[in-house]
């Protein structure tokens, strides 16, 4: 991956995360809220203690939700565009948020 594209890629972590989120409150029959904050949603999506590891993780990506819905800032931190190293621990965040969900869904 180019450094180029790294808002990019992590703008889709968080959509990937966002919605897992979203399944799981849907599936334990609560009313899914239309809001976009990470954090907000893994409290939601409670009883999964596995996630409270990924606060730092959730905080940062909730920002770069926030931030590229604004013209001019497509999905930037506070410090400026994600680097390589913080898209790789985004892309891991995602994956195990993605398979904890998805184990939890299927039972």
């Amino acid at each position: 991956m180019t450094t180029e594209l790294t808002n990019v890629a992590a703008f889709h972590a968080q959509q990937c995360i966002e919605k897992c989120f979203k399944a799981l409150i849907e599936k334990d029959g609560k009313p899914v809220p239309r809001v976009h904050d990470l954090v907000r949603l893994a409290a939601l999506a409670a009883e999964m203690a596995e996630l409270t590891s990924y606060e730092a993780v959730l905080i940062e990506l909730s920002t770069i939700y926030i931030d590229s819905r604004y013209p001019g800032a497509t999905g930037f931190l506070p410090s400026g565009k994600p680097n390589l190293q913080d898209v790789e621990r985004y892309r891991l965040a995602a994956d195990e948020i993605f398979r904890l969900v998805n184990t939890r869904i299927k039972n």
